[in-house]
């Protein structure tokens, strides 16, 4: 992000989209390790993860100025879409990092304190992470190559994503009253379930992006209020996809 590029506005946002890239995955991979700290807990890969989050922060200061001074300059429309785009796009990888250091700091506090998932709990809970990298990569994938296909395939692993928190939810208040797990677990689980749910509205957001610069359009407010009002059949067929895909065991109470 050379202040030279700056006199090509066309190339120098090409520079901040690829550095966003960047930023993206480092997104991605503090998220994966501080999923592996919650039955494996070790501080040097619990501090990996407050360096990448640290180093996310860095790109989206970085990031937001190099975009600010390009938006200076006279922009084509298709150009003013990505950029605005960008924008946004880096302020949800950078709350994805956020989302990533509180699931590392949730399992730090459960290590120091001897807690773990039920063996269901955490079997549910492996099932509810692998839905969450999934729709984290396909973030990524959408946004680099700009693939609108695959970021229309984001909001069916969202809505699918929300029914997992939801069951997961019940079946432990059920666990709870059953005896079967304690008060303390049900906050680990809530919390780390909050992030998980919150990690995939940022993708979702990231997927609405893509979708409106193909579309040389941004509003995102009202494409997910036009998609959430007209469920489509291929849309519905999606949703059932990932339901199925991430389905949690049956479970008898």
């Amino acid at each position: 992000m050379d202040p030279l590029f700056l006199a090509n506005p066309p190339f120098a946002l090409e520079q901040a989209r690829l550095a966003a890239v960047e930023m993206a995955n480092f997104s991605k991979d503090a998220l994966d390790k501080a999923i592996a700290l919650i039955t494996d807990y070790k501080e040097e890969e619990a501090q990996e993860v407050d360096y990448l989050e640290r180093k996310v922060d860095q790109y989206e200061d970085q990031l937001g100025t190099y975009l600010m001074k390009i938006n200076n300059h006279h922009l084509a429309p298709e150009d003013s879409h990505t950029l605005t785009m960008l924008l946004h796009c880096i302020t949800d990888y950078e709350r994805i990092s956020d989302h990533a250091l509180n699931i590392m700091q949730k399992a730090k506090g459960m290590a120091e304190n001897s807690r773990e998932f039920t063996p269901k709990g955490q079997i549910e809970m492996d099932i509810f992470a692998s839905a969450v990298k999934e729709i984290v990569d396909m973030s990524i994938k959408a946004f680099e190559t700009r693939d609108v296909e695959i970021a229309k395939s984001i909001e069916p692993l969202e809505e699918a994503i929300d029914g997992i928190q939801k069951e997961v939810k019940r079946r432990h208040v059920r666990r709870l009253r059953k005896g079967k797990c304690t008060i303390e677990q049900g906050f680990d689980l809530s919390d780390i379930g909050t992030d998980y749910e919150r990690i995939a509205d940022h993708c979702s957001n990231i997927a609405v992006g893509v979708i409106e610069v193909h579309d040389d359009a941004y509003d995102a407010h009202e494409y997910l209020e036009t998609l959430k009002a007209d469920k489509r059949e291929g849309f519905e067929q999606a949703v059932d996809f990932y339901e199925r895909k991430y389905q949690l065991p049956s479970v008898k109470f």
